[in-house]
């Protein structure tokens, strides 16, 4: 907008701030600013500070004035008369008179008693959150399974409400007080949620600077899992790696169910806790770490995770309606364009004033961090006739408005990334660019059966998995919620017993298995065995006979199928290992996904995976009818899913090794990348288990339960 503020050539080498037509040398303070290095934006050419000086420190404004007295300073106004003369002021777009209006209204508000704080409110708002959490963990423990429902939805809901009581503390809002603030923030944002308050002030200052403006809004850096922007992707310093990202091709079907969970356990588990360490929040450390202990000592881990999830869904789905649809933007601009062209009010109502702690007056919110929120309603009017005046947005939507127009941009965005737009990488690849059809061969030692015959739409299959493949992670994130549903359903039941139901099916499962090895390891041997068979076997996109081809189909079909193991379990109180969860959902999701990329190293997953299944399912068969194979034929078992992970590993080195030679070979970097670590990881979980039921010294005979 206008013309930009800028500093004389031989000063632009300075680390300088523009606050009220003084440039401030912020050289050697800004290691130590309490608010983060949200301070180097503003050092750079162009920028003026003075609106965010004011409003971020409404608070400490004679305090944080005193200290910036003592700065090295120079007048701005002195050396270039021009850019602060009335009449340039007076030009639509000035800056400066932007400021200075800007400031003007906050005097006025201040005068009305806007920015004082009412205890009363923050004493009912705090009791809201605390009444939600501890009656909501107390219908947890009733016995009615709809009541525990009841309970968990309250949690939930209560510690998202703490979210919101913290997000106003930490802009030291609530009180006005910052040490009561500061206290609160902690006590409701750290304890509560489990999050780092120090974390969040120095990430949040930086979106409230500059919203939705690339490489200095934090809430825009959320790749791999969400783009809200087709600039991102381009702009993003990771664009080189997550090209036809699987999660943003698919994140309007995603966002609530997956990525909202995802991003707040990556947060919670590791983004906060390694800055507390880096920062030495020790605080923090405290209240955090009292967050876990509180809920480990009166929930279970089900419904902990339930509660998380259910959180996330409300915290972030409420946090993506105000920006996440509008432009980005890389210009320099003033802070009310930024809070005006960047930023929506979504419509007030009672409800959803409550259900969103008042952050649907977030333009008012934007312009006047520090003004208690409650009180951004009676600004509204003023606001908008600013807006007017300069000729800028103000913006309004209905709440069912906004959410509409959140998931048509999030489907916008992953359109484009699926159309082969943008420069994203990572595990699923753009099929409609490195899809590849594998013609049958007929091979003369097998003839394929007439029901493996009459199946010829093999490119069929893969093609609807690649077109529906967000469907792989949805169902392996329901196989989670519903066997820990299920496991909590049963706590107070008695267990089935169900063993002829259980032989029946590992027999089932046992024959299928040794018929599918017998049709996959035929045309396995036939290639192999023909000259450079190992690296055709790998590499090269030579051979697939029919009945190879439908035994592949079938196999990953039956992963899906073998989730009824884990129901097995479930229901007859057997314990349920994270090695058998984990195995089960992640086998699965990569196996659907190598499979749509019909790569000839299928053929090496298809032939051990069968044999091995073969002795270990009729073990289980013959396990549940009483009988008792030696433990050294359990030990066996276990060994041969250690090599089976050793085996693969090794081929994937081969392959990899192969294309670092500048050699052609048909599997790609990013299926083999995660399948070696996917294999790695049960490398290390078997053998952790090889060794702790069959060689650790004075532990006594456990049942084999992979």
């Amino acid at each position: 907008m206008g013309s930009r503020l800028r500093a004389p050539a031989e000063f632009q080498t300075k680390q300088e701030i523009l606050i009220n037509s003084h440039y401030y040398d912020v050289t050697n303070w800004i290691p130590r600013h309490p608010g983060g290095k949200i301070i180097k934006f503003y050092t750079k050419e162009g920028e003026d500070a003075s609106a965010a000086f004011d409003q971020f420190h409404g608070r400490c404004i004679t305090k944080v004035t005193k200290f910036l007295k003592q700065l090295p300073k120079r007048d701005a106004a002195m050396e270039n008369p021009t850019q602060f003369s009335p009449e340039n002021q007076s030009r639509e777009g000035n800056e400066v008179l932007l400021n200075q209006e800007l400031s003007l209204l906050k005097s006025t508000f201040e005068a009305e008693g806007l920015f004082t704080p009412s205890y009363f409110r923050v004493f009912l708002r705090f009791m809201e959150c605390l009444f939600l959490i501890i009656y909501g963990i107390y219908l947890t423990h009733c016995t009615s399974q709809f009541v525990k429902w009841i309970g968990l939805f309250t949690t939930s809901f209560g510690i998202g409400r703490c979210g919101w009581f913290g997000h106003e503390a930490g802009h030291r809002s609530l009180t006005g007080n910052i040490k009561i603030d500061k206290f609160l923030h902690q006590l409701t944002f750290a304890m509560s949620i489990g999050l780092s308050p120090s974390w969040w002030n120095s990430q949040h200052n930086r979106h409230h600077a500059m919203p939705q403006r690339l490489k200095h809004d934090v809430d825009l850096e959320t790749l791999p899992l969400i783009a809200f922007n087709k600039k991102v992707i381009k702009d993003s310093k990771l664009g080189g790696i997550f090209k036809n990202n699987f999660f943003i091709r698919n994140q309007a079907k995603l966002f609530l169910t997956v990525d909202t969970f995802l991003v707040v356990f990556y947060w919670r588990f590791f983004l906060h806790p390694r800055y507390v360490i880096k920062k030495r929040a020790y605080a923090d450390a405290v209240f955090m770490s009292l967050h876990h202990l509180i809920l480990t000592s009166f929930l279970d881990p089900v419904n902990i995770f339930i509660i998380h999830f259910l959180t996330a869904i409300y915290l972030l789905g409420t946090f993506t309606l105000n920006h996440t649809h509008l432009e980005v933007t890389e210009e320099e601009k003033s802070w009310v364009e930024y809070g005006l062209e960047h930023t929506v009010d979504i419509t007030s109502t009672p409800l959803t004033d409550w259900w969103m702690g008042y952050l649907n007056f977030q333009i008012e919110h934007h312009l006047f961090p520090q003004m208690p929120q409650y009180n951004n309603h009676l600004i509204r009017d003023r606001v908008a006739a600013l807006a007017k005046k300069y000729d800028l947005p103000y913006q309004t939507l209905g709440f069912w408005e906004a959410w509409g127009k959140v998931f048509r941009n999030l489907e916008e965005v992953g359109n484009h990334v699926a159309s082969g737009g943008g420069s994203l990488a990572w595990v699923f690849p753009n099929f409609e660019t490195s899809y590849v059809e594998w013609d049958y061969t007929l091979n003369p030692t097998m003839e394929p059966f007439t029901f493996e015959r009459d199946y010829t739409n093999l490119s069929f299959s893969r093609k609807w998995w690649w077109e529906n493949s967000y469907l792989v992670v949805q169902i392996a994130v329901t196989y989670i919620i519903g066997i820990f549903g299920l496991a909590w359903w049963m706590k107070n039941r008695k267990p089935y017993n169900l063993r002829k139901e259980l032989f029946v099916w590992n027999l089932l499962l046992a024959v299928f298995s040794a018929v599918g090895w017998s049709r996959v390891f035929s045309e396995f041997l036939d290639v192999i065995s023909g000259p450079n068979g190992f690296h055709r076997s790998v590499c090269v996109r030579d051979t697939l006979n029919i009945s190879s081809g439908f035994w592949l189909v079938v196999a990953h079909w039956s992963k899906l199928a073998e989730f009824v193991d884990t129901i097995f379990i479930v229901l007859r109180k057997r314990p349920l290992t994270f090695l058998h969860v984990y195995h089960h959902a992640v086998t699965y999701v990569l196996c659907v996904s190598s499979f749509v990329q019909g790569e000839p190293i299928n053929r090496y997953y298809g032939s051990i995976n069968f044999l091995v299944h073969t002795a270990m399912y009729t073990y289980f068969a013959l396990s549940a009818i009483d009988y008792k194979p030696p433990r050294r034929l359990a030990m066996c078992l276990t060994a041969m899913q250690v090599f089976q992970f050793a085996f693969i590993m090794g081929v994937h080195f081969y392959a990899i090794g192969v294309k670092l030679s500048g050699q052609l070979c048909a599997i790609s970097n990013e299926s083999s990348s995660v399948t070696l670590m996917v294999s790695i990881s049960y490398f290390v979980l078997f053998s952790h288990f090889f060794y702790r039921n069959y060689l650790r010294p004075n532990l006594k005979s456990n049942e084999l339960k992979t």
